[in-house]
């Protein structure tokens, strides 16, 4: 997509109950924001997939899958 960011969402998992969703990005390209997500892997979070949006209020506005 031109003009498009990549963003991926994060939340706490323990202690329960789960945490909000925290929006992560923009990162300018797909590898950046894959590389970040994996350093933000921990045993206590969950994360969605990376995907693109065109401004960060159209990625905030989606659902975490």
């Amino acid at each position: 997509m031109v003009g498009s960011s990549y963003f991926y969402k994060f939340r706490q998992t323990s202690p329960k109950p789960p945490g909000a969703w925290v929006l992560c990005g923009p990162f300018e390209s797909y590898e950046a924001a894959k590389a970040d997500r994996q350093n933000s892997k921990q045993w206590d979070c969950e994360l969605t997939s990376v995907f693109s949006a065109s401004s960060k209020a159209d990625a905030e506005a989606m659902p975490p899958v």
